[in-house]
């Protein structure tokens, strides 16, 4: 009888490990995790770019982001260039540059928003070989 009810017990267990995780391990997606304990400190991902290994790649990668006059957001980008080129850039609705991010260093930078912005987060890649990271945070 006790081997049952440890058994419904460990069972119980896993089962609420995989629910607060979000199944991270499952999906192979670390993020998961840390997004969690982000967020329960008041801070909000708006996503991510990055490629460790990029190969003679051209193209564009972009995240849409919504942002409200007075919200504050941090940026934390790297990026290695060892050949083509690359522009990390946060863009308004109109395709205004609020952001232009530097190039073949890593920081972070935290913006206030002085208007509403409905834009996007973009990499623009164009025979780029190299890596490159670029985090959007939003802190309450």
């Amino acid at each position: 009888m006790k081997g049952y009810k440890l058994l419904g017990i460990t069972f119980i267990l896993c089962i609420l490990i995989f629910f607060a995780t979000g199944w991270s391990f499952l999906k192979n997606n670390d993020s998961d995790i840390s997004s969690l304990v982000i967020h329960s400190l008041g801070i909000h991902s708006l996503g991510c770019i990055e490629n460790d290994d990029a190969v003679n790649v051209t193209g564009n990668r972009v995240i849409s982001i919504e942002l409200k006059k007075g919200d504050k957001v941090k940026f934390t980008y790297d990026s290695d260039v060892k050949k083509g080129s690359l522009k990390i850039q946060l863009n308004g609705s109109k395709n205004e540059v609020i952001e232009d991010f530097p190039i073949n260093t890593s920081g972070a930078k935290e913006l206030t928003m002085d208007k509403d912005v409905s834009g996007d987060l973009s990499v623009e890649l164009e025979n780029f070989v190299g890596s490159y990271k670029i985090y959007g945070d939003e802190i309450k």
